[in-house]
């Protein structure tokens, strides 16, 4: 009896793993929307050697645009061809560089009202 409910148990186990572990397509981290477009960001990481930079996949009105380098200290977006486009404020590039300086002013201003010991 034990060795058929260990069955049954295990069978459960790998047909959970098996639907959870379904590809699904991912909700994007953060939209706004600019020029009339939804700009969305995708997927993005920050360097660990350059804080001020961020690799991202960011979706223009739903078209995702290949993986870029976002400079946020320079404003400027080196693209997969290594060529270097200046950004302004209503560009893409400064919803990366928007999203994280709002998410550190914040994380600066929990850091200062923290309780003292």
């Amino acid at each position: 009896m034990r060795f058929l409910l260990s069955i049954v148990l295990g069978l459960g186990l790998w047909l959970g793993h098996a639907v959870w572990s379904l590809p699904v397509d991912a909700a994007p981290l953060h939209c706004r929307t600019l020029k009339d477009k939804p700009v969305c960001i995708d997927w993005i990481k920050r360097s660990g050697k350059h804080y001020w930079e961020y690799k991202a996949i960011v979706s223009i009105a739903g078209v995702k645009q290949a993986i870029a380098v976002y400079d946020c200290r320079s404003r400027i977006i080196i693209e997969p061809d290594d060529t270097a486009v200046a950004f302004g404020r209503n560009d893409p590039g400064a919803v990366v560089c928007d999203l994280f300086r709002e998410r550190s002013k914040s994380m600066r201003l929990s850091d200062l009202s923290a309780p003292r010991r």
